[in-house]
């Protein structure tokens, strides 16, 4: 989908798609753990609990799409090839004029509707899987965050995409990245892409209710995006999107100790999240604890992520806030994980004219100028370069 992280987010699947509240704007101008109890959650901020789908339905197929899909299995075009490469098919010839749109929808819609994002792919591939005695499992993959600032918040998005095994698959099929009986299916595929890791089924199932949920909030609808959330974390209780989403939820209708409970809930039975420990910052800031708030930066700091599409999320997060200082170190932080990237110095090249210092700028856009390979950065990188040349000549 596209996974939506709130910078929040949300896509899963076939490139980028849904998108998980990554920071609320608002706010700043598998170890075993049970769901978040009171005093973390209280239900009665959010009103009478509202109708969520179960996974049943998220994955169903009605009568005649199943019966749709089982003809065509049995076709003299797709009956003699793997069931793998049968789903393939299928996909490719139904979906061909695939339209990508920002909603995360269940297995049915996507498929009536011929729409969706990553997430909603991924959920239609899964439905497939289930009438075949082919397998799925889901990778996160490493491409550069999309951003989206929507309803007061900065959204980001992430990548999955499925892999279909075929059990009696024994060779490799030409043309479809399928090897050792693994099929890859993929929005949009990009030579060199990296998965970052596996994808549990319990997170995937997750990654429906979160994107729903991050929808709801730019919606300002928090009863929904409380409930779904609530789902979310009943299947993956130490999700740190969910946490940082839910903390965030409380943040903005007044009830900064939920909030801070929650982030604290998240920092020790969480994955580690840059995302929670800035919001948690922001939080922080906003009520004016600053030596609280020093600690939280000083984690900051010291974390040692190595992905550096999160540091350049968190870089983009401090320079929107004006916060120039931290987004240029993150941005180094950046450069130093991938010096290969143009993102970070491109990102230092504007932070640095922010700081009043030209010649910095200049000397970190000629990198990013050198290090990009599509035509319309590089123009425009060559503009911000000359820009700045001309502002050293007039020093």
């Amino acid at each position: 989908m596209t996974m939506r992280t709130l910078l929040v987010f949300i896509c899963y699947f076939l490139s980028a798609c849904g998108s998980i509240p990554t920071t609320d704007r608002n706010l700043t101008n598998s170890t075993p753990v049970i769901l978040p109890p009171a005093p973390l959650l209280n239900d009665k901020y959010f009103g009478e609990p509202l109708p969520v789908l179960t996974v049943a339905q998220i994955f169903s197929l009605s009568s005649a799409q199943k019966q749709d899909f089982q003809s065509s299995l049995n076709s003299s075009k797709l009956r003699s090839l793997r069931p793998g490469k049968q789903i393939y098919k299928y996909i490719e010839k139904h979906l061909q004029y695939f339209n990508y749109h920002a909603d995360t929808l269940i297995a049915t819609d996507t498929l009536n509707r011929n729409q969706g994002n990553c997430l909603s792919l991924a959920i239609l591939t899964k439905a497939l899987v289930d009438l075949t005695p082919v397998k799925i499992s889901y990778e996160l993959v490493e491409t550069p965050i999309i951003y989206q600032s929507e309803g007061g918040m900065l959204l980001s998005s992430q990548h999955i995409r499925a892999v279909l095994t075929d059990p009696k698959a024994a060779r490799a099929y030409s043309g479809l990245n399928l090897y050792q009986g693994k099929l890859i299916i993929d929005y949009f595929p990009t030579r060199g892409t990296r998965a970052l890791r596996m994808v549990e089924e319990d997170e995937f199932y997750s990654m429906y209710y979160r994107n729903i949920a991050a929808e709801a909030m730019v919606n300002k609808d928090t009863n929904l995006a409380f409930w779904n959330l609530k789902k979310s974390l009943q299947l993956k209780p130490a999700d740190a999107h969910a946490i940082n989403m839910m903390a965030l939820l409380h943040a903005r209708l007044g009830y900064p100790q939920y909030a801070e409970n929650l982030f604290l809930y998240g920092m020790e039975y969480g994955e580690d999240s840059l995302e929670l420990l800035n919001n948690y910052h922001a939080l922080l800031i906003r009520l004016q604890r600053s030596e609280d708030a020093r600690a939280i930066a000083l984690k900051l700091q010291q974390f040692d992520d190595p992905n550096p599409f999160k540091w350049i999320q968190l870089a983009d997060i401090a320079y929107a806030n004006k916060d120039y200082l931290s987004a240029l170190t993150y941005y180094n932080k950046a450069a130093k994980k991938a010096d290969y990237l143009h993102q970070p110095y491109a990102g230092i090249a504007r932070t640095q004219y922010k700081l009043g210092k030209p010649r910095a700028a200049h000397s970190a856009m000629k990198i990013a100028l050198l290090n990009s390979s599509q035509a319309e950065l590089s123009s425009g990188y060559q503009n911000k370069l000359e820009l700045f040349s001309k502002i050293l000549g007039k020093n």
